[in-house]
């Protein structure tokens, strides 16, 4: 397991822990987890607390202003027993990666768990999403609830 700042996910074989800023644009983490895939060096798992990324759809608005559509409409799942919204498939202007975002609201801002890799990495994006289900948070940080109907994150 890697854990930074109360915030808790499995490390996926393969993959590293590591400090430093995380190389998504318009996400102001604090404190981040950082994982990326020895494998490429490219794809990666950004974890951490984003404060200005809050309304209805717990995204930053300097996110929602570098789409090149309109927000996408999320889908909401479970990330182990939190209740989270997901983003699948965006692309922002200036970065070449695709993202999956994950968002957990909580009083701080949202929590904000990012799966970012080159366009076309499907595998990657799997071990991203297996390592997202086992979010753990440390503390009442997360509004965490169960609600009927909502997918379980890592399994299809």
């Amino acid at each position: 397991m890697a854990e930074r700042s109360g915030i808790e996910l499995r490390r996926p074989a393969g993959w590293t822990q590591r400090s430093g800023r995380p190389k998504i644009p318009v996400l102001e983490f604090t404190a981040p987890l950082i994982l990326t895939s020895n494998a490429t060096n490219a794809s990666g798992i950004v974890a951490g607390v984003v404060a200005d990324a809050v309304g209805s759809d717990l995204l930053p608005s300097a996110l929602r202003q570098r789409l090149p559509i309109s927000t996408p409409k999320p889908v909401p799942v479970l990330l182990g027993d939190i209740q989270a919204l997901r983003y699948s498939g965006l692309r922002i202007k200036g970065f070449g990666d695709a993202l999956t975002l994950y968002a957990i609201p909580t009083a701080d801002g949202s929590i904000i768990v990012a799966c970012h890799a080159p366009v076309g990495s499907s595998a990657e994006f799997d071990v991203c999403e297996r390592s997202a289900a086992t979010l753990r948070i440390e503390g009442p940080r997360a509004f965490e609830r169960r609600r009927a109907g909502v997918r379980r994150a890592g399994r299809r």
